[in-house]
C-alpha cells in the first residue's frame, strides 16, 4: 500500500512539471506572437515615415497652424507650417489674392493676381521675416490662373545639419486657350533660394505643345547635397499637373 502511494505521488509531480513545462512553451510561442505583429506594425510605420521622408532634424512639425495677428500679409491664406530647428521658432505661410482689376488700366477689361509665400522666425516674443516670395499674374485680358498646389509644402532636413528645407509648387498663367500653364517650384533652406521652372502637360491631344511638360533646374542646385535635387524632383513629378 505503502508503495502505491509513493507512485501515485511520483505521477503527480511528474505530472505537474510537465503542465509547467507546456505552460511555459505555450507562453513562449504567445510572446513571440506579440513581437512579431509589433515589429510588423513598427514596419508598416517605418514604411510611411519613408514615403513622408520625415525630418530628421526638425521638432514639433505642424500644418495649418495660426499666424499670429501681429504679422500682417496680404491676401487669403492657403496653407501654414511651424516647426523647431537650430533657426529656434518657424513659421512659413502661403497666401493668394483674388483677381483684382488692374490699377491705371484706362478702362481695359485688366485684372491682376498675386501669390506670396512668408518665413518667420519666431524667436524671443519677436517674428522677424527670413524671407517673402512674391509672384504675380499682370494685366491679364483673358483667363488667369494662379494657384498653390494643395500638399505640395515639404518641410524636411534632407541633409541633417539641423536646418529646414521648405518647398512648394504652384502654377500660373494668363491665356484664352489650353496651352500648359508655366508651373514653379520654389525652395528654401535658410535664406538660399533654389527654384525649378517648367510647365505642366496638357492632357488634350489637339493643345500638344513642344512647351508642355519642360523643367528648367536652377543652377543653385548645383551647390546642394544630390538629396535636395531628388527630393525637388520628385515633387515636381507628383503635382506638376495638378
Amino acid at each position: 500500500m505503502r508503495s502505491i502511494i509513493i507512485l501515485v505521488a511520483i505521477f503527480i509531480v511528474v505530472g505537474c512539471n510537465n503542465k509547467d513545462k507546456i505552460s511555459i512553451k505555450e507562453g513562449e510561442k504567445q510572446s513571440g506572437e506579440i513581437v512579431r505583429e509589433t515589429n510588423e506594425k513598427a514596419g508598416e510605420v517605418n514604411e510611411v515615415i519613408s514615403e513622408e521622408e520625415k525630418p530628421n532634424g526638425i521638432r514639433d512639425l505642424q500644418f495649418d497652424v495660426q499666424i499670429p495677428k501681429n504679422i500682417k500679409y496680404k491676401g487669403i491664406h492657403q496653407i501654414s507650417a511651424s516647426w523647431k530647428d537650430n533657426n529656434g521658432n518657424n513659421l512659413i505661410f502661403i497666401t493668394l489674392t483674388d483677381e483684382f482689376p488692374t490699377p491705371n488700366s484706362n478702362g481695359e477689361d485688366f485684372r491682376d493676381k498675386e501669390l506670396y509665400a512668408y518665413h518667420y522666425l519666431m524667436n524671443d516674443g519677436e517674428s522677424k521675416l527670413l524671407w517673402r516670395v512674391t509672384d504675380f499674374i499682370r494685366e491679364c485680358p483673358v483667363d488667369i490662373r494662379l494657384d498653390y498646389f494643395p500638399r505640395s509644402l515639404s518641410v524636411t532636413d534632407l541633409d541633417d545639419n539641423g536646418i529646414a528645407e521648405t518647398a512648394f509648387m504652384y502654377a500660373l498663367s494668363c491665356k484664352g486657350d489650353v496651352s500648359p500653364d508655366d508651373v514653379k517650384l520654389i525652395m528654401h533652406e535658410g535664406k538660399t533660394k533654389y527654384a525649378i521652372r517648367g510647365s505642366n502637360v496638357v492632357s488634350q491631344p489637339e493643345a500638344v505643345s513642344e512647351y508642355e511638360g519642360l523643367m528648367n533646374v536652377d543652377p543653385s542646385f548645383n551647390s546642394t547635397p544630390d538629396e535636395f535635387l531628388v527630393h525637388a524632383k520628385k515633387l515636381w513629378n507628383r503635382f506638376r499637373d495638378l
